[in-house]
C-alpha cells in the first residue's frame, strides 16, 4: 500500500484520467454506448442535445478509499457557434472499480461552489433561428388553422 502521492496513487489517477477521457469521447461522439461503458448514463440525453465542439476532463485530485474514489476535475467544453474559447468548471465525480479493477464513473455533479451547467438542470433542447422559427409557424398554422 503506497502513502502520500506514491505509485499507487499515480497509477490509479492515471486510469481515472483514461477513463475520463474515453467518457469525453464518447460525448463529443454523442455514442451512447461508449459513454455506458464509462459508468452511469445520468445525463447523457441532455449532452446529447448540446451542440459540443470540445469536451474534456482534466483530474485534479484523487482521493481513494479501496475500490471507490471521488476525483475532482475540470470539465472544459465548448458550444458549437456560441463559446468562443473554452469554459472550465469544476467537478466531483465518484467512482467505482469492479470485480477486474476497472473503474467507471457512478455519478459526475458540480463541485462544491461550482454552478450547475445546463445539462444538470434537466432537460434540453437545442434549436437554430430559422428552422425554429419555421417550424414553430407551421405547426401553429397548421392546427390552429
Amino acid at each position: 500500500m503506497a502513502c502520500g502521492g506514491g505509485p499507487a496513487v499515480d497509477a490509479a489517477r492515471a486510469e481515472v484520467q483514461s477513463l475520463l477521457d474515453r467518457r469525453a469521447e464518447a460525448v463529443l461522439d454523442r455514442d451512447a454506448a461508449a459513454y455506458a461503458r464509462t459508468g452511469t448514463r445520468t445525463g447523457f440525453a441532455g449532452l446529447r442535445a448540446v451542440p459540443l465542439a470540445d469536451w474534456s476532463y482534466r483530474v485534479t485530485a484523487l482521493d481513494r478509499t479501496g475500490d471507490t474514489a471521488t476525483a475532482a476535475a475540470d470539465l472544459s467544453y465548448r458550444v458549437e457557434g456560441h463559446d468562443g474559447s473554452p469554459v472550465v468548471t469544476a467537478r466531483s465525480l465518484s467512482l467505482s472499480r469492479d470485480a477486474e479493477g476497472r473503474w467507471s464513473v457512478d455519478s459526475d455533479r458540480p463541485a462544491a461552489k461550482s454552478g450547475q451547467q445546463l445539462w444538470d438542470q434537466g432537460t434540453v433542447l437545442a434549436v437554430r433561428g430559422f428552422f425554429f422559427f419555421f417550424f414553430f409557424f407551421f405547426f401553429f398554422f397548421f392546427f390552429f388553422f
